[in-house]
């Protein structure tokens, strides 16, 4: 079973908020994006120090001060969420470089690793802007406007 755990999930839910309030060009709070989506406003906080510390957004300070995206929509990808809150994705250990005892002799690393490509293809070409928007591949957001 692939799933992704609730730090994905909030972590994209706040992407989401941030990427309808970038249109005003405003910075939003974390309790704010806690309140409207009823997020723990703790386990958020930390979900957006992740969020930071990847690159995914960006802490303003001040008053006014909160959270913006550090890119535009259509170029963060689900599979940049899915990352920076739980590691790459994988359908195997053998794939970050595990010590197994039968990689030598092992019959199904090969094919889950193409598997795994398979899995992992969507991720990486549905961005905020298609999520958005209702899409579901890179460019869909973009051909409706």
């Amino acid at each position: 079973m692939i799933l992704l755990s609730k730090r994905a999930e909030y972590g994209l839910m706040a992407l989401l908020h941030l990427a309808g309030a970038a249109v005003r060009g405003r910075p939003v709070s974390a309790a704010s994006i806690a309140a409207r989506h009823r997020i723990p406003a703790a386990l958020l906080g930390k979900v957006m120090q992740d969020l930071a510390r990847n690159g995914l957004v960006e802490s303003v300070k001040g008053v006014a001060g909160g959270y913006q995206l550090r890119q535009a929509p259509a170029k963060v990808t689900l599979g940049d969420v899915v990352a920076a809150m739980d590691g790459p994705i994988q359908l195997a250990g053998c794939q970050s470089g595990c010590d197994c005892d039968q990689r030598r002799d092992c019959t199904v690393r090969a094919p889950l690793l193409r598997l795994n490509d398979a899995v992992v293809a969507p991720f990486e070409r549905i961005t905020l802007a298609d999520l958005k928007a209702g899409g579901h591949g890179r460019g869909q957001a973009r051909a409706r406007r």
